[in-house]
């Protein structure tokens, strides 16, 4: 998803550079292009953060449940089969890891690849 959408970024900002521009003779600004879409990395910052956050409000609204059920109503184990709470937490660790991890790449290889397009940019020149 992260190349997917920085390529299409790239694409669609190099085709608008090229029907914008007035003098042929200058080629389109390429190395700028980058510049442009750091608000990429920045919104997949931002969606790994809300990613992290709202599993791990789920594990923990999970959590607090299966206990307060298992251990202080029914006085049975905290991973006990019997609590459907149980469920509930281990979907919840679940998601937690998951989306937590999967959200970390995303922002991770986003940022990563705008820096070198930035770094290689700046080079050029």
């Amino acid at each position: 998803m992260a190349i997917f959408g920085i390529s299409t970024l790239f694409l669609l900002l190099s085709f608008h550079f090229y029907l914008n521009n007035k003098n042929p003779a200058v080629p389109p600004p390429i190395e700028e292009i980058p510049v442009l879409i750091v608000g990429f990395g920045f919104g997949a910052s931002f969606v790994a953060m809300f990613a992290q956050l709202g599993g791990g409000i789920f594990t923990k609204a999970a959590d607090v449940g299966a206990d307060l059920v298992g251990k202080v109503e029914e006085n049975i184990p905290e991973d006990d089969p019997r609590n459907p709470a149980t469920i509930a937490d281990l979907v919840g660790d679940n998601v937690g890891d998951c989306a937590g991890q999967c959200a970390d790449l995303f922002e991770s290889i986003s940022a990563e690849i705008l820096a070198a397009m930035i770094l290689g940019g700046a080079m050029s020149n």
